[in-house]
Parts: structure tokens; C-alpha cells; sequence
């Protein structure tokens, strides 16, 4: 009657024990890569969620239902507008969107924007939204009977291939 293991036992199971852990290694390195792989596809389908939403929000909560929009070029549009949605806890702010040299920026002030380039005496806080080769706005009036509603064609195309073409209506009419 046996009470040990042999050392050809004890080798053989150091052997499987060993082929195992190196198995169980490279199962975690691949599980690392995908996960960051995910992690950064998450991260990036996280900011165009914001960006939408922001925009989204800003022309669909139009405060007089006045949107002005200066066409610069064919890819370009300076768009002010005063909105219920804020995003620096102003109350009714206005709001200009301003697409130059690449990058698309948005403008929140508590006074409102007349004309392009913006006068020095305009206070705001500015965010550089997103890089973009092409920012335009078309309004539009639909009349459904006695109501008009007023719409906003969207469309963004972004440097990274990203394209949102938005067809949105303006909630807070009076």
C-alpha cells in the first residue's frame, strides 16, 4: 500500500499544471486586448452620443423659434439661436455655432450673437465640439393646417468619417 506520490507523478502533474497556466496567460492577454479594443469603441460611440444630444437638445429647444444662419461657404455655416438647454446653468442662453479652420465650436453666452466675426464684447464660454470638414443648416417651415413648424436640417460631416444628418423640429413653438 501506497501513502506518496512518485516524483515521475509528482513531474507529470507539474508538466499539465504548467501547460495550463500558460493556456489560462494568454486567455487573459487576448481578454486585455479586446477589452481595450471595446473600451475605446465605447469611449467614442459615448462622444458622438453626447454630440447628438447636444444638438439635438439645442435646436429642438429653440426659445423664439429665430434661428439665424450665415452661410459662409459651401461647407461652412455660423448659426446663432437662443435656447432652453444649457450647458454652463445659463437660463434661456443664447447660443452660436461656429464652424472654422476644421473644428466645429459652440458658443454660450447670456447676450445675444448679431453678426460674424463675433465682437470682443461678447461674453461666453466656449467648447471646441468636434473636428468636421462640413457644418450646414437649412431651415424650413412645413405647414401642417393651421400650424407651421419650423425645421432644421442638420448635417455634419466629421473628419473621422462620421456623418449626422439630422432633420429636427422645434418643440418649444409659441
Amino acid at each position: 500500500m501506497r501513502r506518496a506520490f512518485t516524483l515521475i507523478e509528482m513531474m507529470i502533474s507539474v508538466v499539465i499544471f504548467s501547460i495550463v497556466v500558460v493556456f489560462l496567460y494568454r486567455a487573459y492577454g487576448s481578454l486585455q486586448h479586446s477589452n481595450q479594443k471595446y473600451e475605446t469603441l465605447q469611449q467614442k460611440l459615448d462622444k458622438e452620443f453626447k454630440l447628438k444630444k447636444l444638438l439635438y437638445l439645442d435646436f429642438s429647444l429653440l426659445v423664439d423659434g429665430n434661428v439665424t444662419v450665415l452661410h459662409q461657404d459651401t461647407s461652412s455655416d455660423v448659426v446663432f439661436l437662443q435656447t432652453s438647454h444649457s450647458i454652463h446653468d445659463r437660463i434661456n442662453p443664447y447660443v452660436a455655432y461656429i464652424f472654422k479652420e476644421g473644428t466645429l465650436y459652440r458658443m454660450e453666452s447670456l447676450y445675444p450673437f448679431r453678426e460674424y466675426p463675433l465682437g470682443v464684447d461678447r461674453v461666453g464660454d466656449v467648447d471646441a465640439l468636434v473636428h468636421a470638414k462640413r457644418f450646414r443648416i437649412y431651415p424650413a417651415l412645413k405647414k401642417d393646417g393651421n400650424n407651421v413648424n419650423r425645421l432644421y436640417l442638420l448635417d455634419l460631416l466629421q473628419t473621422d468619417g462620421e456623418h449626422i444628418v439630422y432633420k429636427i423640429r422645434a418643440l418649444n413653438q409659441f
